[in-house]
């Protein structure tokens, strides 16, 4: 499998040092490599937000972003924990809804002709 970080752009590095500098940043691995990872920060009206989630193509369906998730959402550091996902990205949603998360709005606009799905995590 490929290493999920292996194809990030230079400002997509940047981040994720970033993110793993302010211990924001849970990863996946299997056999050896790491597959997936998840950033959660406090930067949503005060609330946790998980900024991104990523698996390599490679280790999609082997269950590693609902790990990723549930492992942010035990470990969040506030009452609320909210994602969003693109309306097109409909993998991104089954994962939410097998995880009961529950819609929290849309928003028009950010990605032109493909609204924003915001989404809370049950409570803990």
């Amino acid at each position: 499998m490929t290493d999920v970080f292996e194809d990030a752009s230079p400002r997509a590095q940047a981040l994720l040092e970033r993110w793993i500098a302010a211990d924001a940043t849970w990863v996946a691995v299997h056999e050896g490599t790491v597959v997936g990872f998840v950033v959660a920060e406090c930067t949503f009206f005060d609330n946790e937000f998980v900024e991104m989630l990523r698996v390599t193509p490679s280790a999609r369906r082997l269950g590693a972003a609902s790990l990723l998730l549930s492992v942010v959402s035990r470990e969040r550091r506030s009452a609320k924990l909210f994602t969003s996902t693109n309306l097109s990205n409909t993998p991104m949603q089954s994962v939410l809804a097998k995880l009961n998360w529950q819609s929290a709005g849309i928003v028009y606009g950010l990605d032109e002709g493909d609204p924003e799905l915001f989404y809370i995590a049950p409570s803990q």
